[in-house]
């Protein structure tokens, strides 16, 4: 009898490891796994063929009240670590991924392009191409500030993220025709 039970053994240890494993990799959190929250989605480019050569198109989340009617009035929240898109050539599709963010309310997030020209003032450094509007089919500057500026697009969605949280499908329609209306 004895021996029947250590031959048995390791697949007992099998059985009861995995179980153990998931029990202790378990919290009672509501599935916040982490105190920081993520945004993701997928970003479809018009008129790619306008893509410059130079410069860096990146992705950017704008903390709450920085985005106005006429666009931002400081830095986004991730203004040292932007998500920046590498070109494939006839690519109209990327994914996107920003993780690390306290819980909170986001203004906006951002699709721009960033001139490669530094000796521009920063605030002539970047067009806007495209915001996320919940909305795929539209491609928004978040620009709306006539006369001064002639655009009436429609103003970002406002993103409210909990600890933890994971937000997915927060898609985005952005156009490279836009850079004309900043760098005509």
């Amino acid at each position: 009898m004895e021996r029947r039970v250590f031959k048995n053994l390791p697949f007992v240890i099998a059985a009861i490891v995995p179980v153990l494993l998931l029990s202790i990799g378990c919290n009672n959190d509501n599935g916040a796994s982490s105190e920081f929250a993520s945004v993701s989605g997928t970003i479809t480019f018009d008129n790619v063929a306008l893509w410059p050569d130079s410069g860096e198109v990146q992705v950017t989340i704008w903390p709450q009240d920085v985005w106005t009617q006429c666009g931002p009035m400081g830095p986004p929240q991730n203004p040292n670590n932007p998500l920046v898109l590498t070109k494939v050539a006839g690519q109209t599709q990327y994914s996107y991924t920003i993780d690390g963010l306290p819980e909170g309310e986001y203004s906006a997030i951002a699709v721009g392009w960033r001139h490669p020209d530094e000796s521009l003032p920063d605030e002539r450094r970047s067009a806007v191409l495209g915001v996320y509007l919940n909305n795929p089919n539209t491609a928004s500057t978040g620009l709306n500030c006539p006369p001064n500026i002639p655009l009436q697009d429609p103003l970002p969605v406002v993103v409210t993220l909990q600890r933890g949280e994971n937000r997915t499908g927060l898609d985005i329609r952005a156009d490279f025709a836009k850079i004309q209306l900043f760098f005509p």
